[in-house]
């Protein structure tokens, strides 16, 4: 509370407001007694943290590693931001599209297992509905979506594709992770 009062935080005060980011703040505060000093470092600590941490911690193994199941979702949040454009996709959809990225993996998982396990263990996904599913926070998805979109910085054609969305509201968000987390500003 100390630390978050302090006027420099002010970004994490903000972040303090959503529950599960608060909740994560607080492990993290309370297992290193220190939280992360920007919002795509605090993203990152969170996601590790629900997709393997606290699995480790809890004497369980992970279904995937944080690395590994990040593979996945960086690809499946910038699919679901570009091509679904909602929040919310069938579940037999997400796990085709997962499919394809989990058979490249060293460990074979099914999609439905992994789906499964986001939405149980790690609380990263939730079923929606009967048949669909969405992530927990959407910001997740667009954190996960603007990490994507800096690996596919160096294809042709990418930046073209990105100022097309400018001024889109569906893309605020991941526009200001991806910018965040770019080291050449004057890219732009």
């Amino acid at each position: 509370i100390v630390y978050l009062a302090e006027e420099s935080n002010n970004s994490m005060k903000t972040l303090a407001a959503v529950p599960l980011l608060l909740q994560i703040m607080a492990l993290l505060w309370k297992d290193h007694e220190y939280l992360p000093d920007s919002r795509m470092k605090l993203y990152d600590a969170a996601l590790n943290y629900l997709l393997d941490y606290r699995d480790r911690k809890k004497k369980m193994k992970p279904l995937l590693s944080a690395e590994d199941a990040r593979r996945v979702l960086g690809p499946v949040s910038l699919w679901m931001h570009e091509e679904v454009k909602r929040d919310e996709v069938k579940r037999e959809v997400m796990h085709s599209k997962m499919d394809e990225m989990l058979c490249t993996l060293s460990k074979q998982v099914s999609a439905k297992t992994f789906c499964q396990n986001l939405v149980n263990r790690a609380g990263v996904l939730v079923e929606y509905g009967d048949a669909d599913y969405h992530f927990r926070h959407k910001t997740f998805r667009e954190y996960l979506a603007a990490v994507q979109l800096e690996k596919n910085i160096h294809r042709e054609g990418f930046l073209d594709g990105l100022i097309a969305h400018f001024g889109d509201d569906w893309w605020q968000e991941v526009f200001r992770f991806f910018i965040a987390q770019l080291d050449d500003a004057d890219m732009f």
